[in-house]
């Protein structure tokens, strides 16, 4: 079974995609499963599972910004963006902890080295798990300060890990999947496809794509912000070559519940 999770819809504001284009292209990538995660809203999820109509599962989520970083809640419903406590624009750690057991739900630090995690992760022991592999943390001093992290936290508390394409564009769904044996695929709990024996897959994302994409949807950010992927841009151009000139072909990384 092929799941792709963590995928932004324009439901977020740093996202434009549409989601019939989104339920199409996973459709043509040959993905049995889908978790739609927009920024602190399950509206992408819901109407990605209703233009799904059965040719796909679709798995309802959403990605709350709290204080201790992003949180990707899987297998909720709206009730957890409309009754979890906030502080300003941000949702409480602890009670959206609360919310999503409350329907039991599945909760996953995203992309931990862009979290609170850097400083003290022993939040991560209420959660289920990380996301061992975020496609959006593109350069290679963020991929080795990441690995670093995620191999502290898993030798700590040994969390179940994914892999996350964090799509914010309809390329990047090719780059992150994960594939799952499942007996019978009529067939499934989503707790056991994610908590369980996994194989994560992944090839690079055009490093020109994620910097176009930071810089012309992210609105509310200065000069500074522009400026860097400006340069990000320029500087893709070439690491997408070089990358294109290795083939780019995935990596496999085989997760166990003994590894996890």
């Amino acid at each position: 079974m092929k799941i792709c999770s963590h995928i932004h819809t324009y439901h977020s504001e740093d996202c434009v995609s549409r989601v019939e284009d989104i339920v199409e292209k996973a459709i043509e990538l040959k993905y049995d499963l889908i978790i739609v995660t927009d920024h602190d809203t399950t509206k992408g999820a819901y109407e990605a599972l209703k233009v799904a109509q059965g040719r796909i599962n679709v798995i309802i989520g959403a990605e709350f910004g709290t204080e201790m970083g992003h949180i990707l809640a899987i297998n909720i419903d709206d009730t957890v963006e409309k009754n979890c406590m906030k502080t300003g624009k941000k949702y409480d750690f602890d009670d959206l902890v609360k919310k999503v057991r409350e329907q039991n739900g599945l909760l996953f630090l995203a992309h931990p080295v862009q979290s609170r995690a850097k400083i003290n992760f022993d939040f991560v022991e209420k959660l289920d798990g990380i996301e061992l592999i975020n496609a959006r943390v593109e350069s290679s001093f963020a991929i080795k300060k990441s690995n670093e992290l995620n191999k502290r936290i898993r030798a700590k508390y040994n969390p179940s890990v994914i892999a996350g394409c964090d799509a914010h564009t309809i390329k990047e769904l090719e780059s992150t999947y994960m594939e799952v044996d499942v007996p019978d695929s009529s067939q499934w709990d989503i707790k056991e496809l994610l908590l369980g024996d996994k194989t994560l897959y992944l090839k690079r994302s055009s490093y020109k794509l994620i910097a176009w994409n930071k810089l012309t949807r992210n609105r509310g950010k200065g000069i500074k912000h522009k400026m860097k992927q400006v340069i990000k841009m320029i500087l893709g151009i070439f690491i997408d070559f070089k990358i294109a000139l290795g083939g780019n072909s995935f990596e496999a990384i085989r997760i166990c519940k003994e590894d996890q």
